[in-house]
Order: structure tokens, then C-alpha cells, then sequence
């Protein structure tokens, strides 16, 4: 008499645990979906820039980095002060640069989660 607890091997509803899922977690969105949703979420590199450039770490709360943005807000403000606005020149270029590449990083990340289904 065969235990009534316990699972027959042969049972096609148990899953395997030790088998990787091969299930996509984006197989209810088409490609098109997808780079539309893309699309409407990425973030541009050139509003970043301009908007680190006139309000520093303006570029970075932008690209959802809120942290590195106020930091970067006194930092700068204390920076100007201290250095008697001879370091704007250099802090402005540097600011516009990194505003651009945040914007990047934020779009590689999203499309990282996109892809992994996040």
C-alpha cells in the first residue's frame, strides 16, 4: 500500500527544485513594450548636465541619485566660498561631465532591471 503523504516520483506538478526556471520574467511584455517603457523612464544626459550646471547636484536628484545630489549641493556652495570662486571654472566643467555620465549609469541600471524583470 503506497503512502498517501507522500508525492509519487513520477508526479509532473512537483517543480525541481535544483533546475534553474527558465521562465522570462518579462514574457508578458513584446520587445516593443519594452522599449517603449524604456523609453518613457530613461533619462537624458544633456538635462542632466545643464541642470548640474546651474544648480549643482541639480543633474544627479534627476538621475534618482538623491543622496550624492545634496552632498554635492554644499560641497560645492562650501567649495565657492572657501576658494573665493576660483575653483567655478574647473568644479562647473567637472559637474557637467559627471551629470552627463550619471544620466548614463541610470539608463544602464534600468535597462539591467528591465531585463531582469524588476
Amino acid at each position: 500500500m503506497e503512502d498517501t503523504l507522500t508525492p509519487s516520483r513520477n508526479s509532473s506538478h512537483i517543480k525541481d527544485v535544483n533546475t534553474p526556471s527558465t521562465e522570462n520574467k518579462n514574457e508578458g511584455f513584446s520587445d516593443a513594450k519594452l522599449l517603449l517603457l524604456y523609453e518613457s523612464r530613461k533619462k537624458s544626459g544633456i538635462v542632466a548636465a545643464l541642470l548640474n550646471l546651474f544648480l549643482p547636484g541639480a543633474g544627479y536628484i534627476y538621475s534618482g541619485q538623491w543622496i550624492t545630489g545634496v552632498v554635492t549641493f554644499f560641497f560645492v556652495i562650501a567649495l565657492i566660498i572657501f576658494s573665493l570662486g576660483v575653483l567655478i571654472i574647473p568644479v562647473a566643467l567637472a559637474l557637467i561631465a559627471d551629470g552627463f555620465l550619471s544620466a548614463s549609469r541610470y539608463n544602464k541600471k534600468l535597462i539591467g532591471n528591465m531585463l531582469a524583470g524588476g
